[in-house]
């Protein structure tokens, strides 16, 4: 069953043109980190697809994050709404 989500989420995102990756931040919890690590692995995955995707999260600045590949890639906000 749980095999079966998760070839259905690889098969969505592989006939995506573009995804909206979000997530959860708050620079004073330890789960940022998880969430912020989990938002760039996605983001990295959808580049090897060919994939064009954006990361969303508000508050979010790199701060001690910085050293991180792509993390200067997450924005507060879409400036241009696309559709996703």
């Amino acid at each position: 069953m749980a095999q079966e989500i998760v070839q259905q989420i690889a098969q969505r995102l592989s006939e995506s043109d573009r995804t909206l990756i979000a997530f959860p931040f708050n620079a004073a919890s330890k789960e940022s980190g998880d969430a912020l690590g989990s938002a760039l692995a996605l983001y990295r995955y959808m580049q090897k697809l060919g994939k064009h995707a954006d990361l969303v999260s508000t508050g979010f600045a790199p701060g001690r994050f910085a050293f991180l590949p792509h993390a200067t890639e997450v924005r507060g906000s879409l400036e241009i709404p696309h559709r996703y």
